[in-house]
């Protein structure tokens, strides 16, 4: 059990600004272009990073 808090405690980080720049989110800038378009009555934009397979959206 020791061993596995090191390894947890070796493998974390306390703030997210932490890692650099190795981890970059865009889920507000994605959740603000849904809000964005939902309130001009229009289909927010299709996922474009190419990581995320495009899903249809539920309205």
């Amino acid at each position: 059990m020791e061993g596995t808090l090191e390894l947890m405690e070796s493998k974390s980080v306390e703030h997210l600004a932490d890692l650099g720049g190795m981890l970059t989110d865009h889920y507000n800038e994605a959740l603000y272009g849904v809000i964005e378009a939902k309130t001009e009555h229009r289909s927010p934009a299709p996922v474009t990073d190419g990581q995320t397979e495009a899903v249809p959206v539920v309205t």
